[in-house]
């Protein structure tokens, strides 16, 4: 009973120290009234043009051989509804960085349904960068 109860002991005494030591600290120094802090690695809005441009030139080798999606072309930007774009079939959400492509083959005996699916993250130099999560093939 008393390992028992030494070990309670350890295990909150420990507790309250690491607890304490992992507190938030908030930032020092003058702050403004009214200014939000600026936030570490903040992104710019995506674009239209440059989500397009993203996939246009997104690597293509993202997308393995066994699905059948045709890469994006340059063709018109169709504004779908606030946030939402497609060229082709290739349609993005700009408010979530996300993009995703589906081609159908009804009469293929195999790749029927083919999806692509993935995200636009921003580089360090500013440059938006298509790159591929998911993709599947089946049906």
């Amino acid at each position: 009973m008393a390992r028992v109860c030494w070990s309670v002991l350890v295990l909150v005494v420990h507790g309250m120290f690491v607890g304490c030591t992992a507190e938030r600290q908030e930032p020092k120094g003058p702050a403004t009234a009214g200014q939000a802090p600026a936030k570490a690695g903040a992104q710019a809005p995506l674009t239209a043009e440059a989500a397009k441009r993203a996939l246009l030139e997104m690597d293509v080798g993202q997308i393995p051989p066994g699905v059948l999606v045709p890469h994006p072309k340059d063709e018109p930007i169709q504004q779908v509804n606030a946030g939402e774009i497609e060229f082709g079939l290739w349609r993005c959400k700009l408010n979530e960085r996300t993009f995703h492509a589906s081609a159908l083959y009804p009469k293929a005996h195999r790749h029927k349904i083919n999806e692509v699916s993935g995200v636009f993250e921003q580089g360090p130099d500013g440059k938006w960068v298509a790159k591929v999560t998911k993709a599947t093939s089946g049906g």
